[in-house]
């Protein structure tokens, strides 16, 4: 079958040569004006457009003359439809027509009339407009048919299906591969299935929204240098050793003291846990100190706890700790002035169970506590040995508190302490019974400001009292504080302070009250370089007893980060002792250079 012209340009002229051969010159200028309507260019060639596919009529020439053996349907009511609306009587004109499309038609039908051809001017290459798609009938529509097992649609009335076009590029492909077609069609067809309600996801629990929210911290927060660690099952365990070296001008910490050389080792040990509810947390450091130059001043140090919560429900937890340290004796201090061969070690451990309740606004927390302290016994520079055995003590204490939210960011407490203090021997050396019990109230705050700064403050007083009735009440204020300051995100300051009421050998003394003030600021230089000093002061005021005793300590340290497993140090201390007694002076000035291993 021969193809319809699909320009206007080559249907005006089958229409002049159809027409001026059957009917005459009159209905020549007719059909010229029918064939440049803007209704006839549109549908022959703005309507395929529209669809997204070029035109696709399937007539011969005669068709176009008005052929109703062979003509197209669609061409017809066209032809009929431009004629109605010049508004002519269409009478004499249709029979014209309609009798030379028979005629027209049998000539077509015996080959005495050669074949029309319908050209298709190409468009040019580059031109604005140029559409790129894949005309009907490629293999793009039946290969993807043929994938996904889908029939072939019909052809309705004679318009051909819109086709499917296939991204191109290599990861849209992909995508696209592992979906089905969109295909047009009437909604429930096979081409086109009728749309079904999305699934809906269950809500995330309160302890998914915890984890999702702990993961945004961590991922917030990520430092690109910090230590990745260890998984164990639910576990990450982060070892760490660090050994260091230089040089301490007094390492025995006395009077015209003389320096030496040190060495210095340190290992640390933190676990964190990884679960959806309840949470289990331990930091364990030990380190230790050789000096060769200077006999018995060599000692160990160390610091460890493990804390447990328990979150019974979203109000409700339930914390367990257990904890330890080891420290030494400082020879010639008030509490051991006599000389040693060594530094006597102090041992401590403890443990606590506590409980805190948030139902809504308000916080109620119960806590107990257990502590035990342990002195070895001190080898004297004479050799003989001095028991310290009677320094032994055993507290109990028990702190409840009430908090209540005012806001977000600022919550008010009240909180009252209550121990009791039991020594191992009833008398001390000096022949005192120095067990006692204390009670204790504070006020305070603590509050969150834009996260630039957080801590916590509030001030008590406290009161001890002795089974000896020849030891005063050991009393006193009590402020403490613990504040952070982010400056920027490159500089932080801490500020720390506590006051306690401390136990002493003394005769005639009941206790000191001991106040610590700290100052630290850290600042990062570069990602991987942080640089931070520290000031500290700390006074002993005994009580019944004119000693006072101050230490004062400034140091600086450095720490370049070579990646997340290794870290140079640096570090200087210098520490000042002053007292009112003769001969408890001393300076000390500390010097170390060293790397750690982390992992």
């Amino acid at each position: 079958m021969r193809q319809p012209p699909e320009t206007p340009h080559a249907f005006c002229v089958a229409m002049r040569q159809a027409i001026h051969t059957r009917i005459g010159v009159a209905p020549l200028v007719l059909a010229l004006s029918l064939a440049a309507s803007p209704a006839r260019s549109q549908n022959t060639n703005t309507l395929p457009l529209l669809r997204g596919t070029p035109s696709t009529f399937t007539a011969n020439s005669s068709d176009v003359s008005g052929s109703g053996a062979t003509g197209s349907a669609a061409q017809r009511g066209s032809t009929q439809t431009g004629l109605a609306q010049t508004g002519l009587a269409q009478t004499g004109l249709a029979q014209n027509v309609q009798a030379g499309a028979t005629s027209a038609g049998a000539a077509n039908a015996a080959g005495d009339e050669p074949p029309l051809p319908a050209p298709v001017p190409p468009t040019p290459t580059g031109q604005a407009g140029a559409s790129t798609r894949p005309i009907p009938g490629t293999p793009v529509e039946a290969q993807t048919r043929r994938r996904f097992n889908l029939t072939t649609p019909p052809n309705l009335h004679g318009i051909v299906q819109r086709p499917v076009y296939v991204a191109t590029s290599p990861d849209r492909t992909k995508r696209q591969s592992q979906l089905p077609p969109k295909l047009s069609g009437v909604s429930g067809t096979p081409d086109h299935p009728a749309s079904t309600d999305p699934v809906v996801s269950p809500a995330y629990t309160d302890a998914e929204l915890k984890r999702l929210a702990a993961h945004k911290r961590e991922l917030r927060d990520a430092d690109p240098y910090a230590p990745l660690g260890l998984r164990i099952g639910s576990l990450y365990v982060t070892p760490s050793i660090e050994e260091s070296v230089g040089y301490d001008t007094n390492p025995g910490q006395v009077q015209g003291g003389k320096g030496s050389r040190q060495s210095r080792t340190d290992a640390e040990v933190k676990l964190r846990s990884d679960w959806s509810s309840n949470e289990l947390t331990a930091d364990l450091r030990g380190g230790y100190s050789y000096f060769p130059d200077v006999k018995g001043s060599n000692r160990p140090d160390g610091d460890g706890k493990v804390d447990l919560r328990v979150d019974a429900t979203n109000d409700l937890n339930f914390q367990f700790e257990g904890r330890g340290s080891l420290t030494t004796q400082q020879p010639g201090s008030v509490n051991l002035p006599q000389a040693t061969q060594s530094r006597p070690l102090v041992w401590g451990y403890g443990g606590s169970v506590g409980t805190t309740y948030h139902p809504g606004y308000w916080t109620y927390s119960l806590r107990g506590n257990i502590d035990r302290t342990e002195y070895e016994n001190a080898k004297l520079a004479d050799g003989t040995t001095l028991n310290q055995s009677d320094r032994n003590v055993t507290q109990y204490e028990l702190r409840a508190r009430l908090g209540y939210d005012l806001t977000p960011g600022i919550k008010p407490f009240v909180e009252a302490r209550l121990d009791t203090r039991q020594y191992d021997q009833t008398f001390d050396s000096s022949g005192f019974d120095r067990s006692s019990n204390g009670i204790a109230g504070f006020g305070g705050m603590a509050f969150e400001f834009t996260r630039k700064l957080t801590g916590e403050v509030s001030l008590g007083y406290g009161n001890r009292s002795y089974d000896d009735p020849r030891l005063k009440d050991l009393r006193g204020p009590l402020p403490e504080a613990s504040l952070i300051w982010s400056v920027t995100p490159l500089t932080t300051v801490t500020l720390k302070g506590s006051t306690q009421l401390v136990e002493t050998t003394l005769a005639g003394s009941p206790g000191a009250v001991e106040r610590q003030l700290g100052l630290e600021v850290s600042h990062a230089l570069l990602r991987n370089l942080i640089i931070t000093g520290t000031l500290g002061w700390t006074r002993d005021q005994f009580q019944a007893n004119p000693e006072r005793d101050t230490t004062v300590t400034a140091g600086v340290k450095a720490e370049w980060k070579l990646n997340r497993n290794m870290v140079i140090k640096a570090s200087f201390l210098h520490t000042q002792e002053t007292s009112n007694v003769a001969g408890r002076a001393f300076g000390e000035n500390t010097y170390l250079i060293g790397m750690r291993w982390q992992y």
